[in-house]
């Protein structure tokens, strides 16, 4: 796909491989939540593509872009992220 061709790593089927704080694998700089992101948490598996878990996602997403992006506003430490726990 055109994100592999970037070097963004990706499921298979072409969805953002990303952690339990909705970060990109491979690049910390970016975020996904819902049908385009498939969420590699430990000990758990990606819940499935429906729309409740895109809207569950959503707040956690937000937050995390806003502590990494107010993070990465001169300071050196990595930011305090919050895990997306799948219910």
């Amino acid at each position: 796909t055109c994100l592999q061709q970037h070097g963004l790593s990706t499921t298979e089927h072409g969805w953002i491989r990303v952690n339990q704080y909705l970060q990109s694998l491979s690049h910390p700089c970016v975020f996904a939540a819902g049908d385009c992101s498939s969420i590699e948490i430990p000990g758990g598996r990606s819940p499935p593509k429906a729309g409740v878990f895109a809207v569950r996602a959503g707040p956690i997403l937000i937050e995390n872009l806003t502590r990494y992006l107010e993070h990465h506003d001169g300071h050196q430490s990595s930011p305090t992220l919050k895990p997306y726990v799948p219910q």
